[in-house]
């Protein structure tokens, strides 16, 4: 894996400043999943319908992500935000979610997903 990011950020890793909310800078990967055609779908199947499977879409993407070293963080309108360190990892994550147990069909909604992984050094709030 080449690393593609700027020197400065090398350097506040190396430095280990704490940021003004007691945050310390990590090299993270935060990884955008988006369901494709949700809206439709939403309209199709209905408020409820919606609402059971934004609940199994977590529930699924959790189990699937969590052995790959990421934890979901939050949704996203029809998205989810996860959050993992291991670069091996992604990899490992994206063929899982795409090629090897993809999340199936549930409430009558098609989870296709579209995908955008970012690594950088990224402060997180301990609130």
């Amino acid at each position: 894996m080449i690393d593609l990011r700027p020197d400065h950020s090398k350097q506040v890793r190396n430095t280990h400043q704490v940021i003004q909310d007691g945050g310390v800078p990590e090299d993270a990967i935060l990884v955008l999943l988006d369901v494709v055609g949700y809206t439709p779908q939403v309209r199709e199947a209905g408020g409820q319908k919606a609402r059971e499977f934004d609940q199994y879409f977590k529930d699924e993407l959790t189990l699937r992500a969590e052995p790959h070293g990421f934890s979901f963080i939050k949704p996203i309108g029809d998205a989810a935000l996860l959050w993992g360190k291991n670069p091996a990892n992604l990899v490992a994550l994206i063929l899982t979610l795409f090629k090897d147990n993809p999340i199936p069909p549930h409430a009558g909604f098609e989870p296709g997903l579209r995908m955008l992984a970012h690594q950088a050094y990224f402060t997180f709030s301990r609130d």
